[in-house]
């Protein structure tokens, strides 16, 4: 799934994409509607942003199968028009009608996966800005699994609710606006990888320059007083949803306790170091990247005689990542 793709790059995407000799499957994303500032926002605006991206890559909203999985791809932008290039993120009805159409030929018992640019909730399960989530989860409702793959937010979480669905936001490629080396809440900069069995889904996080790892750790230290107490280590766990255990110890792993997360939300000093907050123009002249908060943050205060810690944290598939760090 590929988005953000500006009109004057799709040649030279599509050749790129090619070398990958597999077939690659486009979701349209807000970039793709922006043909020029100022415009005024209409129904017709939104029609002829469709029809250049689909001259390139065929329909916005589109399904198939494979092995037990159905997958269906959507287009959940509206844009908005005016000189913010602002957006609207929800699933028309014209969307809905065709999205129940086409399940009634869909067998309760296999596997979606639904592909959008924008997400359809945050991570407590509220609406995503005006997204009717709640309408598309209704014609959802029953299958076997639900997975949901967007992004668009330049951060990464995993949203785990009521619903029995899951929604994986996945990070931007690009960091924050390609002036980092990680997202605004932290996250390194990477892709997820889904492995389809059947009906049985398992997926990753890889950080494309710690292909190993699946968060990072920030030493008790000096730090700006925006961020956390400077006693405090910090651990950001990049892919973490509700099912992951992180634990740590300081008697050298003969025990280990839990790591409670930063609940009230907190801003990684890693992405505060690139991207400082909105408005500080850092990186210079960018004022509208600045860290954000992020909600996969966890902490402990070791005692001032340790010598080192080491963390542990176990994923949704019950795999283990641990790291040795010297205080």
């Amino acid at each position: 799934m590929s988005c953000l793709i500006p009109r004057k790059l799709h040649d030279s995407s599509k050749k790129a994409f090619s070398a990958v000799d597999q077939p690659v499957y486009y979701c349209i994303g807000n970039h793709d509607h922006v043909l020029r500032k100022n415009q005024p926002a209409s129904d017709d605006y939104n029609k002829v942003a469709d029809l250049n991206f689909i001259s390139h890559y065929g329909p916005t909203c589109y399904s198939f199968n494979r092995g037990q999985a159905h997958y269906i791809s959507l287009d959940n932008i509206f844009y908005q028009g005016g000189p913010q290039t602002e957006f609207n993120y929800f699933i028309t009805k014209q969307q809905l009608d065709w999205i129940k159409k086409d399940l009634s030929y869909v067998s309760k018992d296999k596997v979606l996966i639904i592909m959008a640019h924008s997400p359809f909730k945050h991570r407590d399960g509220s609406a995503f800005g005006k997204s009717n989530s709640d309408e598309l989860y209704k014609l959802l409702a029953g299958y076997k699994d639900v997975q949901f793959v967007t992004g668009h937010t330049h951060t990464n979480y995993v949203v785990m609710d009521k619903s029995g669905m899951t929604e994986h936001v996945v990070g931007a490629a690009c960091g924050g606006w390609w002036e980092g080396p990680v997202c605004t809440d932290g996250t390194s900069v990477g892709y997820k990888i889904f492995e389809v069995d059947g009906t049985n889904i398992k997926w990753k996080f890889r950080s494309c320059q710690y292909p190993d790892k699946q968060f990072t750790i920030v030493k008790p230290g000096p730090r700006p007083n925006i961020l956390r107490p400077s006693e405090e280590l910090i651990v950001n766990v990049w892919d973490w949803d509700i099912t992951w255990k992180v634990t740590w110890s300081e008697d050298n792993g003969v025990t280990f306790k839990d790591m409670p997360r930063i609940l009230e939300k907190a801003i990684d000093p890693i992405a505060y170091q690139y991207y400082g907050v909105k408005g500080d123009s850092i990186p210079a002249g960018r004022k509208f990247i600045g860290a954000s908060a992020s909600d996969h943050m966890f902490s402990c205060v070791p005692a001032a005689s340790s010598k080192k810690v080491i963390v542990k944290v176990i994923n949704h598939f019950n795999e283990e990542f641990t790291e040795v760090v010297d205080l």
